[in-house]
């Protein structure tokens, strides 16, 4: 790319690797390329990390999707009684509640929002031996990115399309990457991850 890449290191001190190309600013850049159904859906985000409440609050933004915020389960049924939501996306781990608790008070209920989905960093075989709750729900692997937030969303309005079940073993098609991205080149062949965190 008619460019150049330098290490600057000194001991002690440490390493600054450098990377510098032209380019040329793209007048019409591409978004990736996200499709929802209906961008009326409402949206019941049950969460108490506030990082993750604003990274979920921007991409329901992006979406154009409608999003309430809370994070206490006494608060989301509030909120449940005085709107209709279409999907109510409920964190598992609430500090010192259990979102499933929210799920089996409010299941049986006229306003229960038309989907329930558990996010969680632990997997759902994990979630359901770790829960007496006998029920079916959906379930998003956390964190939770633009492609498996606006998974969750489709599956709302397409009862056919499942989600994954085990974060550990998501593998994406070029068929269900390509109603998603652009450009067809985006998608990789192969990763190499270097991560010592085994959730991530």
């Amino acid at each position: 790319m008619h460019g150049e890449i330098w290490v600057e290191s000194c001991l002690v001190e440490g390493t600054i690797f450098n990377v510098s190309f032209p380019l040329e600013e793209d007048k019409q850049p591409e978004d990736i390329l996200i499709i929802v159904q209906d961008s009326g859906t409402r949206i019941l985000l049950i969460e108490n990390n506030e990082i993750t409440q604003h990274v979920i609050d921007k991409m329901a933004t992006y979406l154009d999707v409608t999003i309430d915020i809370t994070s206490t389960i006494e608060n989301a049924k509030t909120l449940c009684k005085t709107k209709k939501y279409d999907i109510a996306l409920v964190d598992w781990n609430l500090k010192e509640e259990n979102g499933l608790d929210f799920i089996s008070d409010i299941i049986n209920e006229k306003y229960c929002p038309a989907s329930l989905v558990i996010c969680s960093a632990y997997s759902k075989a994990y979630i359901e031996k770790h829960t007496p709750v006998d029920l079916e729900l959906e379930y998003s692997a956390k964190p939770l990115t633009l492609i498996s937030f606006n998974q969750a969303l489709n599956t709302h309005h397409n009862q056919d399309a499942k989600p994954s079940i085990d974060s550990n073993n998501i593998e994406w098609t070029h068929e269900e990457l390509l109603p998603i991205i652009i450009k067809p080149q985006l998608i990789l062949e192969t990763i190499l991850l270097v991560e010592d965190n085994k959730i991530n």
